[in-house]
């Protein structure tokens, strides 16, 4: 009984450790997109980073929402 339970605590382990090391691959994926992003922005004429940050928060919804019943 022993030997399986410390089977299952090392499977168990491992799994969690490969759940902890993609959640940390797709957050340094999503800074890299965000860098990338942000860089070309960066490199917008000032006309263009007008209107970008003028409507950047504007929500778009394109299903329909519950009150639309």
């Amino acid at each position: 009984m022993k030997k399986f339970f410390l089977a299952f605590l090392i499977s168990s382990s491992a799994f969690a450790q490969e759940i902890v090391n993609d959640t940390i691959d797709t957050q340094v994926e999503a800074s890299n997109v965000s860098i990338m992003l942000q860089n070309k922005i960066d490199e917008l004429d000032v006309e263009s980073k007008k209107i970008y940050f003028e409507y950047k928060d504007c929500l778009l919804y394109t299903s329909p929402s519950p009150r639309d019943s």
